[in-house]
Parts: structure tokens; C-alpha cells; sequence
């Protein structure tokens, strides 16, 4: 049924944009911008992020409080919720989703007190006044919703209520920063860390502590601030909500006993195109990231590279699915066609890449990032950062 509302690329002029989509900032610009120069709002260096595949344990705040050079930590829970429907603070609907249907949401739920340390002061004194059932809406999320301070969002895990807007720093790239712990209803959640040093920090041994508690060999991430534009869980790849920002947001369901969503057709019908490709073949998707797809495959054949590339193996664009088929709290970029998987039988995730590195040099001069990189490698993934 979803591949049936797929079109063929060029043709017709695009539907009209929806309210999410025509209230969305410049394509990307904006956002990249702020990933190449300092934030105004960003944390300073002294901080760092720490997470782990799965979550890191719920103990490791209280345990690492107290060790010498670390001044302040904070604990963040965040996953995936689903708007039901908005409303502004006069009581208009902002948000009206299809039967049965909701919007995936990204939350970020802290204890207040703890995150204010970590976030810029022009935004502190938002932070540290949330109460239960409040929540925080980064600035690109109040253009997504049409809507920000009394903005109440109904959601499948209960009521919210917009306090604020902050920057997307502040937020960590989450669509919404809320107060308390994570909801019970959720599938599951990512579990990180923020923890700020002094001068006495011996990073040795706060990596010690934490791969302590981690089951052997579990991989660990630990990143100082100043390397990526946000500090969150799988800091590689951006952020659900600037990938709405720039190819749209949609309304969907999971489907039971199954990693997949059923998406809302209408934006399928709109974004999602068919059409056929250097080297590739025919791919299906995003008609945003068709023409850097197609000018990274010319360029590939132009340096006769085709040959690294076992279409074959091609392993697909869009695809309306969770990351993983266990915890289904975080969507696949796949969902929204942006990301390919190429010789995906010689690079199954969590192997030491195979994979051509000169390959890997277009993809990544034509605005893609490689899956190959990541803290558990998924060599077969190139997914969409620029354009």
C-alpha cells in the first residue's frame, strides 16, 4: 500500500505544501550554519556527553556525582511520543492527525535543576521553572507546530503543556524538553549522560567508572562538547527534528508485531518519488534527496568507481520502519527516504566496514554521512546531513 502512493520523479508540480511544511525554516541553511559556527548558546567545552547503545544504566548519575573534577551531571531520558492532536492557547487546533494515525515526537524528559547547569543562561531560568506536565518547545519545533508558549500538545503518554520556547541547543535537538521521568507507556528509552568537568577531571578514570558498569564490550561513547551541534543520544546523525525541518513531517502508526509504520499517503504521495539512477537502478525516495543521490552516482561513475557497487546489494531508500525490530522508540531516517543502503550483505551492522573508501569520499562530498563511522558500524548506510 505504501509503495503504491510512490510517483515517478519529474512530471507534475508538487502538491502544495502542508502547514508543517510551509512554516519550515530555509532548507537546511540555517540549520548547518549552526553546526560549522560556534552556537551562541552552546554549552561550554567542559562538558561531556556519554551514551551507550541501549541506555546507560539508571545508577550512573549517582554514581559518578562525587568524582573528583566533576562539577555537575544530568541525566536525560528521551523517546519517541506521538501527537494526537495540539491546540493553541486560544483553543486553536494546531494539529489534526488521520483516523488512528499520530505524529512521532521526540522528548527528552530531565529532572530540571540538574539540565539548567548545562544549557546556555539566556535559557536557564525556562529550564529550571518546569513543573510536572510542562514542557519546553525548541525554536524549530514552535515553526513545526504553528504554535509555541500555552501551545497544550495531547499526546499517547498524556497532556503537555508549552511553558517556553528555547534554542534547538538547549533541547539537544529533542522536539520538546520536559520535566520528570520518562512515561510508562513508552516502548522504550535512551538513557544518557551530561556530565560537566573542572580542571581536576581525570577522563580516565570517568571512563573507568562508566565502562564498569556496562556489560563486556559494550561500546561507550564519550564526546566533548564543541564536536557535534548537539549534545544527545547517537550524536552522529541529526535529529528527528531537523530532519522535519527539512523534508517534512508526517502523520503515521506502527503496525503491530512488526518493526514497520504505516505512514499517512497523502505525504507519501507528495515526497516520495520513484525513479532510476546511475549504477543504482531504480530507487524510491525522498524527491528532496533525488538530485544529490543522482549527482553522487554520476560523480561515482565519472571516477569509474561503478564497480564498487554491487547493485544487487542495494538495499533500499524509503523505508517506513523503526531503527530496530526490539525497543520501538526511535524512527529509521529511512522513513522519511534520505538515507540508502549500498552492498548491504558485505556490511551487516555491528561488522567492520567493507566498503571502497573512495566510495566513501563522494558520498560524503555530496552530503552524506557514513554509517561505517558510527560507535556500532553500519558500513551499508549513507544517510542524508546536508545539501
Amino acid at each position: 500500500m505504501m509503495a503504491a502512493a510512490a510517483l515517478t520523479e519529474p512530471g507534475a508540480e508538487p502538491a502544495p505544501p502542508t502547514r508543517q511544511e510551509a512554516t519550515r525554516p530555509p532548507p537546511i541553511q540555517r540549520i548547518m550554519k549552526g553546526a560549522r559556527e560556534p552556537s551562541k548558546v552552546a554549552p561550554l567545552r567542559s562538558v561531556l556527553l556519554a551514551w551507550a547503545p541501549g541506555g546507560l544504566p539508571a545508577s550512573t548519575q549517582r554514581m559518578l556525582e562525587g568524582t573528583k573534577g566533576v562539577r555537575a551531571v544530568a541525566t536525560v531520558n528521551a523517546g519517541l511520543d506521538w501527537i494526537e492532536t495540539s491546540r493553541s492557547a486560544d483553543g486553536t487546533v494546531l494539529d489534526l492527525t488521520p483516523g488512528g494515525m499520530a505524529i512521532p515526537f521526540e522528548n527528552a524528559y530531565v529532572k530540571p535543576s540538574d539540565y539548567a547547569e548545562f544549557v546556555s543562561p539566556a535559557d536557564r531560568d525556562k529550564v529550571r521553572s518546569l513543573d510536572k506536565g510542562e514542557t519546553l518547545l525548541p525554536r524549530t519545533s514552535e515553526e513545526l507546530r504553528g504554535g509555541g508558549t500555552g501551545v497544550v500538545l495531547r499526546l499517547q503518554s498524556g497532556r503537555l503543556s508549552v511553558s517556553g520556547v528555547v534554542d534547538d541547543v538547549t533541547t539537544g535537538g529533542y522536539e520538546a524538553l520536559t520535566a520528570g521521568p520518562a512515561p510508562n507507556p513508552w516502548n522504550g528509552v535512551d538513557r544518557f549522560l551530561l556530565i560537566r568537568l573542572d580542571r581536576k577531571a581525570e577522563t580516565e578514570l570517568i571512563e573507568k567508572k562508566l565502562r564498569d558498569l556496562l556489560e563486556p564490550g559494550q561500546p561507550l561513547r564519550l564526546r566533548p562538547s564543541g564536536v557535534n551541534p548537539f549534545l544527545r543520544y547517537g550524536d552522529s546523525v541529526l535529529p528527528q527534528l531537523i530532519i522535519k525541518a527539512s523534508f517534512g513531517e508526517f502523520a503515521a502508526r506502527p503496525i503491530p508485531g512488526d518493526r514497520l509504520i504505516e505512514i499517512d499517503e497523502s505525504w507519501q504521495s507528495r515526497n516520495i518519488r520513484r525513479t532510476t539512477l546511475p549504477v543504482l537502478g531504480e530507487v524510491m525516495c525522498h524527491r528532496s534527496l533525488i538530485p544529490q543521490l543522482r549527482a553522487a552516482m554520476k560523480e561515482v561513475v565519472a571516477r569509474d568507481l561503478g564497480y564498487t557497487i554491487q547493485p544487487e546489494q542495494y538495499a533500499g531508500c524509503f523505508g517506513a520502519r523503526f531503527i530496530s525490530a526490539g525497543p520501538r522508540h526511535r524512527l529509521s531516517h529511512h522513513a522519511w527516504g534520505i538515507a540508502v543502503d549500498i552492498n548491504a550483505s558485505e556490511n551487516p551492522t555491528g561488522i567492520r566496514p567493507n566498503l571502497d573508501r573512495r566510495l566513501v569520499s563522494v558520498m560524503r562530498e555530496h552530503g552524506f554521512t557514513w554509517g561505517g563511522d558510527w560507535l556500532v558500524p553500519d558500513g551499508m548506510h549513507f544517510e542524508w546531513v546536508e545539501f
